[in-house]
């Protein structure tokens, strides 16, 4: 699945769109503030990470960002 499908999936009102961004980026972000960086971080989000983030999130206060460090809750396998 890919991510969009997955957000999607968690909230069909969730609005999705992408952009071609920088060579090499990948970001995703929640009301125009940076919610993840590939950049940043190191590696490609695993969904679950980016779904959570925006369920959690209540639309009013500042995003926070996935940073990868959040606790796994599952085994996961990000292929590059």
């Amino acid at each position: 699945m890919d991510l969009k499908t997955d957000i999607q999936a968690a909230d069909p009102e969730v609005a999705v769109d992408g952009r071609v961004g920088r060579s090499t980026s990948f970001e995703v972000t929640l009301n125009g503030q940076l919610l993840y960086s590939k950049l940043e971080v190191g590696r490609f989000p695993v969904h679950k990470e980016i779904v959570d983030a925006i369920m959690k999130y209540n639309g009013e206060d500042e995003v926070k960002p996935v940073d990868g460090t959040q606790k796994k809750t599952s085994k996961s396998c990000v292929v590059l």
